[in-house]
């Protein structure tokens, strides 16, 4: 993030800005401030001595101003404020106690990237920088181009999209050569907004895009970031009004930019300003991040509102009644749109435009980063409050192109990303692939948009939605392109040599009547719209896999795939499992060549046939008229030591005597878990070959009593999977050793014996009091190989005094444990609570934790903004990003208010 990002703007010529942005401080401690200028022609002033310079804190009690020396006084939070000549700059500054250190500030490394583009007039087009940008290279037109988006050519990664595509007119178009223009000049809005004054007026309806020359932009760290990916952005010529950006004024307004001069008036049909009390009023407009308290009033700039700010009518202030910190924030606005988030009836914003014209749908919100302090850890808030802006309740993280990314939203069509501060937040939507292939492999039909052709080539936004239609033509309430109606799984990975990332939804039908849900889609695109590519696994799943889909006669094809669990990279194959009902199951899936959309069966290519694994798939005794499944299974996949792994719910020896749903073990052979964990003993393991006859894998589940005393949960659904939901939510690597978490149940959760899939699933679920959540170690070098887990290689860690068997740290509502995650030295583990969920994570020297007195607990933020009062009581996913020497661990969390879900946060988490 660069300096000026909490530069506020008066005035398009200039602007002031803090170098550096204060913000920690131990009470008692001194700070000289250092205040610039930075002039329209980018020349830069510094004005720290400057009499007319006035320096204010928000709260005295904290924070104290003298000149330009700032003096912190007790713990607590407050801002600064610096106004020189009618221009304004905001910081808010973190103190903390006098004993306390300071949080360590890692060097500025983020680039800078393009986030929007759009067509405020027929003849401007402004374009928005993630950050703050060097002005004299931004305003210099040789560093635009302005293309037909049929044109563009080459990628963002090289620049190549910026030297190769041909510009609008002068170098001719190959698809439109009458509609040209040229940029005439480039003028400064504020720090991150530039706009393009085109020589001629846009052609209204055309799809364009503005590219910008990676090699010139860069941002204003002290050693400056070079331009990223994305460097271009869509708009549509002479488009209809749309949100533009949000920047934040103080910790209690903030100003929203449309792309056309907004109609105002309170009270008025279309207005864009109102109060609590009109009609329509600010809720009916407005809609910011619950964290944010409500829209009290909104004005367009009119030179008094917002501290001042000039008067523009493209743009209104909205007061809100709960402060900021320095989270990422949303704003939506009304549409007239239903089922998008925002509900408004026939409510709508309209431009004072003649024609006017009103919000476009799909670009009715933006987000913004808060002007207050910016969250470090759990106790600090939420980083990310409703990332995606339309209140989805749901997101998984993975690490991107060195951006964190969290998706799929609750409608699958979105994705956002952020910095490592939780910065730049920009949307990012698909394009899915529909698969035109009617061969053999094909076995699935495919969504027929409007009644197209199945022949016809189209790309879906949407990976579906529970409740979405199928073949529908109507694209807001359209499912995927296989008909997918909810989410799978959403990972990244390197495989090829190439950053990859993936992304799989889950089908509840299909007009074949079985979900079939065969296409995995990956992408390797870096710009706001990702354009993936298909896999269709149903030839693979169709036939027998070379040998193990005959084994012993079991020639069913694959076919109750309904959705995604986990997904692997090992030795550059991609393993993906399927949780299906199947009388195969599980159904692991490995492939060789992701880039093939129409793979087919080979050695390598495969359906792996662990159904016939002892213990995974079927119970001991190694006939086919004995199997004794669970109604689902699945399982979760790891790489370690050169070897692929796999955990799912296993197997019990079941009779309707001494072994039904509801009894406990009876510590004997005839009730105890069996199973669960395997993996492979080479590389590249074969798939079975016969009824237990799986030469490349081996049984290494745990012998301890601890876990075949306790039964692993079985999952009861295949659809849009949880953590919690998982027998085995995960594997970690820590010091050389293997962690795995498990849920278990003290009682027998099996609710009957089952080969072909049950009609109705209605496995049962552990009884409250009877959980056993576990977090199992395997030390290698204990047994036998020293790589390698074997199965008395495990031992239960921090097994609670009380509660045997559990790992639960002494709170029996800690029901479910669904975070392992490393993060540099430390190893994180967490829970989902209905009182709000619980982090644990190893003290400082702590290399090999056994019990635990080797961990400590990771306080949340207290208050109304607990996790309890937020309703926090699910853990979705966590990863770990390294920013210069600093470990930043996220985790995206949720929970219900009542019988309602609340929208997806993300908080953030040092090794502090």
């Amino acid at each position: 993030m660069s300096t000026l990002l909490l530069g506020v703007i008066l005035k398009n010529e200039d602007f002031i800005y803090f170098e550096p942005t204060p913000r920690e401080m131990n009470a008692g401690e001194t700070q000289k401030l250092s205040i610039k200028l930075m002039l329209k022609n980018g020349s830069i002033l510094d004005i720290t001595n400057d009499p007319e310079l006035v320096v204010q804190s928000s709260d005295t009690s904290i924070v104290t101003a003298s000149g330009t020396t700032i003096t912190s006084i007790v713990s607590g939070s407050a801002s600064i404020t610096a106004s020189y000549k009618e221009k304004l700059v905001s910081a808010g500054i973190r103190v903390n106690g006098s004993s306390s250190l300071p949080t360590p500030t890692p060097a500025d490394t983020t680039p800078p990237t393009v986030i929007s583009a759009a067509a405020i007039s027929p003849s401007i087009v402004r374009v928005t920088f993630s950050e703050n940008v060097n002005v004299t290279n931004a305003t210099n037109i040789s560093n635009y181009r302005i293309v037909f988006q049929s044109d563009i050519v080459g990628m963002c990664s090289d620049n190549s999209n910026f030297t190769s595509t041909s510009i609008v007119g002068t170098l001719g178009s190959a698809s439109n050569t009458n509609l040209g223009f040229s940029i005439a000049s480039v003028n400064q809005i504020d720090g991150k907004t530039y706009d393009l004054v085109l020589s001629h007026d846009q052609f209204p309806g055309a799809s364009y895009s503005v590219i910008v020359n990676k090699l010139s932009i860069i941002d204003l760290a002290t050693i400056p970031n070079s331009l990223g990916c994305a460097n271009a952005a869509n708009f549509v010529g002479d488009e209809a009004i749309k949100v533009i950006s949000a920047t934040c004024v103080n910790t209690t307004n903030v100003v929203l930019s449309f792309s056309k001069p907004v109609l105002g008036g309170v009270g008025n049909t279309g207005t864009s300003e109102c109060d609590t009390t009109s009609t329509p009023n600010c809720t009916d407009l407005y809609k910011l991040s619950a964290s944010l308290g409500n829209v009290q009033s909104v004005r367009k700039l009119n030179g008094t509102v917002c501290g001042g700010l000039p008067a523009d009518s493209k743009k209104v202030c909205i007061n809100h009644s709960l402060p900021q910190a320095g989270s990422s924030y949303s704003i939506q606005v009304a549409d007239e749109t239903n089922a998008d988030g925002f509900d408004n009836g026939t409510i709508k914003i309209n431009s004072s435009t003649i024609p006017a014209t009103s919000i476009i749908p799909a670009s009715d919100n933006a987000t913004f980063t808060g002007c207050g302090t910016i969250p470090v850890n759990f106790s600090d808030g939420a980083l990310l409050d409703d990332p995606f802006g339309d209140n989805s309740v749901y997101g998984d993280l993975t690490v991107y192109l060195s951006n964190i990314v969290i998706g799929p939203n609750s409608t699958g069509s979105k994705a956002a990303r952020f910095a490592v501060d939780g910065s730049a937040l920009t949307i990012l939507t698909f394009s899915l692939p529909k698969d035109t292939n009617t061969g053999s492999g094909s076995r699935t039909q495919q969504n027929t948009f409007g009644g197209m052709l199945a022949s016809t080539a189209f790309n879906y936004s949407s990976i579906g939605r529970a409740g979405c239609s199928t073949d529908s033509g109507i694209p807001s309430n359209s499912c995927g392109p296989n008909n997918q109606d909810g989410r799978g799984v959403f990972f990244s990975g390197v495989i090829g040599g190439m950053e990859t990332l993936f992304l799989t939804g889950s089908k509840s039908r299909d007009g074949a009547g079985y979900p079939q849900n065969d296409y995995i889609y990956w992408t390797r695109d870096s710009d706001t719209v990702l354009d993936f590519q298909y896999i269709d696994t149903g030839a693979i799943l169709n036939v027998p896999p070379v040998n193990g889909s005959s084994v012993a006669g079991a020639t069913y094809e694959v076919k109750h795939n309904a959705g995604s669990e986990s997904m692997a990279i090992h030795n550059n194959y991609l393993y993906v499992s399927y949780p299906g009902t199947d009388p195969k199951r599980p159904t692991i899936l490995r492939l060789q060549d992701i880039t093939d959309p129409e793979p087919v069966p080979s050695l390598i290519n495969r359906e792996l046939s662990l159904f016939a694994m002892t213990n995974i798939g079927m119970i001991g005794s190694n006939a086919w008229n004995t199997l004794n499944l669970y109604q689902i299974l699945g399982g979760t996949l790891y790489s370690f030591n050169s070897r692929i792994y796999l955990a799912n719910t296993g197997n019990l020896y079941f009779n309707g005597t001494t072994c039904s749903y509801g009894s406990s073990s009876t510590y004997s052979a005839t009730c105890l878990q069996k199973g669960g964990v395997i993996r492979s003993t080479n590389l590249n393991p074969s798939s079975c070959s016969g009824f237990g006859i799986c030469s490349d894998w081996v049984d290494i589940s745990p012998t301890s009593a601890r876990y075949v005393q306790n039964f692993s949960n079985p999952l009861t659904r295949v659809l849009d999977l949880k953590a919690g939901d998982r027998p085995i939510p995960s594997f970690e690597t820590f010091n050389g050793k293997l962690f795995m978490i498990r849920n278990a149940c003290r009682t027998v959760v099996m609710k009957g014996a089952y080969y072909w899939a049950p009609a109705i699933f209605d496995e049962g679920t552990c009884p409250v009091g009877n959980e056993r959540p576990q977090l199992w170690k395997c030390n290698p070098a204990a047994n036998g190989s020293t790589t390698d887990c074997d199965a008395d290689d495990w031992s239960l860690v921090a097994e609670d005094a009380v509660t045997t068997g559990a790992s639960n740290f002494g709170d029996t509502a800690n029901r479910r444990i669904t975070l392992l995650k490393k993060n540099g030295e430390k190893l994180y583990v967490g829970f989902n609570n209905p009182n709000g969920i619980q982090v644990f994570r190893t003290k400082s020297g702590i290399t090999d934790p056994t019990s635990a007195s080797d961990f400590e607990f990771v306080s949340g933020p207290s208050g109304s903004a607990s996790f309890n009062s937020r309703f926090v009581q699910e853990i979705y996913s966590a990863v770990s990003r390294l920013d210069g020497t600093i470990y930043n661990l996220y985790i995206s969390v949720g929970g219900k208010n009542g019988a309602s879900s609340v929208p997806v946060k993300v908080y953030r988490q040092i090794n502090n």
